[in-house]
């Protein structure tokens, strides 16, 4: 009996080492391996050659121009050494949608978002696919590389504007049949080519790639590296702010959608386990959130500004220093705040997470106008963002404390003639000017400011008691536009005529919408006249036997519509 129960012990020892231990051992190692070798490369393999041996690229693009288009690839690869990207031509190459293929002096697509940036252009350098033997590329991760350059990561409003909600939007197109999106986000991987530093807001880039962002830093530059799967160029979908590269700074010709900036904002506050939904009970008594500054465009009573808001509102007022604090913190501040104010700056970007009906008070420094200088009026403007936004300003000269002698990077003077140095010291108003280094605008924004009471107390009660900033319906359902009228009908009376129609099918689906019709009536002598009605019928007065109507519906006077339907009157 015992060798036989040794058998029986020995067989099911095996069954449990082959089917339970082994794949419970492989599934161990390869999360160790995802895990600490995010990055590990792989050597050039049959899988990526073309059929004469070396590397084949592709290339799929959609859009005009390069500002506009966004591109996926195959087989893209970088020379570290000389600073360029490689597109390997062979039997299997597709370029499709990119005009008359790779120019060098065309670009091919934008590496960001920024509005006339001209020195962040895609292009590739064409190669023969046998080429590829001798360079012997290694390709990283299997993940798809959406590729890109920071303007400046280390600016609050930049790294949101330009670079986190651009990006968002462009993985929700490429993931536009993938749900959830969360899950489909995180199958991408974020490849940064700017070559600037970690700061201490790289940790929201991870939040898109996986847990690590790959910068051009960390590859070998004599070696070159290879994406199976890559994206290049970055949505514009949600800029509403050019910076002024080629003209003075203000708001961008795009309609930006608040669903857009709602559904990023819910995504980070999801990312970073925050709930709007939870606000009255983590924090039960309203408040105020003061961003402070502290090192430059300072607020030289601090304490008197902060007690005056506390009066005039009768909340409690939380300052908060951004460089001081974790930012997940200063989000979770702001997006449970009654009222977010600040010093014109990176930092107001953070009114993004207000909840709708909140207030923003933004604060300028002496001869700088804030009819100028608006990203974040432009951004509480957009429709259903419902953001009540306010200003004050500096008016008196003898309350600002300047700076002429720091380095001009800084707002210093000592670099300019005297006459420049006049002019700048007298003025009471920065000129429009193109971005990015006027002297004129780094001098006054630098300056330190003692706030006025009295008028920013009038500023604060002004915003905070006047009623919620909730758009009217009709500007939350902008993308809507009704359909044709139906059984649109004339009638011949002794007066004229009676023109009757049965409104669109779809208005029936959004309640409460003031809706236009607008009636075009051309008579016998080609005379064209135009009436602006909200009935669906119109007495038409006329000695004509004959006209011509047209009618059409929207819900806006100014909606334009090619849905006009026509009928003759006889």
């Amino acid at each position: 009996m015992l060798p036989r129960a040794r058998r029986v012990f020995s067989l099911l020892f095996s069954c449990f080492a082959r089917y339970l231990l082994l794949p419970l051992l492989v599934v161990y190692v390869c999360r160790l391996d995802l895990n600490e070798n995010f990055w590990k490369t792989k050597s050039f393999s049959s899988e990526g050659r073309s059929s004469n041996g070396g590397l084949s690229s592709s290339v799929w693009c959609r859009g005009s121009e390069h500002s506009n288009r966004i591109c996926r690839f195959r087989n893209l690869c970088y020379r570290p050494e000389v600073d360029e990207f490689l597109f390997f031509h062979g039997m299997d190459t597709v370029l499709s949608g990119t005009s008359n293929g790779n120019n060098v002096k065309s670009p091919l697509a934008d590496f960001t978002s920024v509005l006339g940036m001209n020195t962040h252009f895609f292009t590739f350098t064409d190669l023969p696919s046998s080429s590829a033997l001798h360079l012997d590329p290694e390709f990283l991760s299997d993940a798809t590389a959406l590729i890109f350059k920071r303007f400046k990561p280390d600016n609050l409003m930049h790294v949101f504007h330009d670079d986190l909600i651009p990006l968002f939007e462009t993985l929700r197109e490429l993931c536009f049949d993938r749900h959830p999106l969360e899950d489909c986000i995180g199958a991408f991987t974020l490849v940064s080519f700017d070559g600037h530093s970690k700061h201490r807001y790289h940790f929201l880039y991870e939040i898109f790639s996986g847990g690590r962002l790959l910068q051009v830093d960390d590859l070998r530059p004599d070696q070159t590296y290879c994406f199976r799967s890559a994206v290049v160029g970055i949505s514009k979908e949600t800029v509403w702010y050019d910076y002024g590269f080629d003209r003075p700074q203000g708001p961008s010709s795009r309609s930006v959608s608040a669903i857009s900036l709602q559904t990023f904002v819910a995504f980070i506050l999801k990312r970073l386990a925050l709930d709007r939904n939870h606000c009255e009970s983590r924090f039960p008594n309203a408040y105020v959130v003061f961003l402070l500054r502290s090192h430059s465009r300072l607020i030289l009573n601090e304490a008197e500004v902060i007690e005056t808001v506390a009066a005039v509102t009768r909340l409690r007022v939380v300052g908060v220093r951004v460089d001081n604090e974790p930012l997940t913190r200063v989000i979770e501040l702001v997006t449970c705040s009654e009222m977010l104010i600040g010093m014109h700056g990176a930092s107001m970007i953070l009114s993004l997470f207000l909840r709708p009906g909140k207030s923003v008070l933004e604060l300028f420094p002496y001869a700088v106008p804030s009819s100028s200088y608006v990203p974040y009026k432009t951004l509480s403007s957009i429709p259903q963002m419902k953001l009540r936004y306010g200003v004050w300003e500096n008016k008196i000269k003898r309350n600002t404390v300047t700076h002429p002698n720091r380095d001009p990077e800084h707002g210093g003077l000592d670099h300019l003639t005297e006459t420049q140095r006049e002019r700048i010291l007298s003025s009471d108003s920065v000129r429009p000017h193109r971005c990015c280094s006027d002297p004129e605008w780094l001098f006054r924004i630098y300056q330190d400011t003692v706030v006025e009471i009295e008028s920013f107390a009038a500023s604060v009660d002004r915003l905070f008691s006047s009623e919620t900033g909730t758009d009217s319906f009709v500007r939350s359902i902008d993308w809507f536009y009704p359909g044709p009228i139906r059984n649109i009908f004339c009638l011949r009376i002794s007066r004229g005529f009676v023109l009757s129609w049965d409104p669109p099918w779809n208005i029936q689906f959004v309640q409460s919408v003031p809706v236009f019709y607008e009636i075009w009536i051309q008579s016998a002598e080609q005379e064209v006249r135009s009436v602006v009605t909200n009935l669906t019928s119109h007495l038409i007065e006329s000695k004509h036997q004959t006209i011509n109507c047209w009618v059409s519906c929207s819900i806006k006077t100014n909606q334009n519509t090619s849905l006009k339907q026509w009928v003759p009157c006889k």
